[in-house]
């Protein structure tokens, strides 16, 4: 699903119950900007619907780069045997206390592969340059733009 489009309207018809959770990384994924009623419909919550027992979404703009290391971070927490909120917790956690050259030494690569998995050569370039950036700071995802907009909703 993560190659191409998919709207609210589309999901509202499919019933996917044993799916048990869903990790939505893209942009706003719970957030909703519509006119047409007061309900929460966002993405996150059209997943819900379709039967889905958990969703990890966002409430904002998100890097690619912290995305992957937080996605890599929360699902190496489920393998672990902790709860999806659990999991995202502990995540979140490791993000934010990653350091520049645990960056570098343990992600590096697998980020630069996953930006070249991206396609858009002429972003891939900025991308890349960014990564490397990030690998010189200290703590290159300390402030909470980078891991707080991420929430966990249905069961826990």
């Amino acid at each position: 699903m993560s190659d191409r489009e998919l709207t609210l309207s589309q999901l509202l018809t499919w019933r996917i119950p044993q799916l048990s959770e869903v990790f939505a990384s893209a942009c706003e994924t719970h957030f909703t900007a519509t006119e047409l009623t007061d309900d929460l419909l966002t993405i996150a919550t059209g997943f819900l619907c379709t039967g889905v027992r958990n969703v990890i979404s966002t409430q904002w703009s998100v890097e690619d780069l912290a995305s992957a290391l937080l996605a890599i971070f929360y699902y190496k927490n489920r393998e672990d045997g902790n709860s999806p909120s659990r999991a995202l917790q502990r995540a979140r956690q490791q993000l934010r206390n990653l350091t520049g050259t645990e960056l570098k030494t343990q992600y590096y690569q697998t980020l630069k592969t996953h930006l070249e998995q991206l396609g858009e050569p002429e972003k891939n370039v900025s991308r890349q340059k960014r990564l490397s950036e990030l690998c010189q700071e200290d703590r290159p995802f300390a402030s909470p733009y980078h891991w707080a907009g991420f929430i966990s909703q249905g069961r826990a």
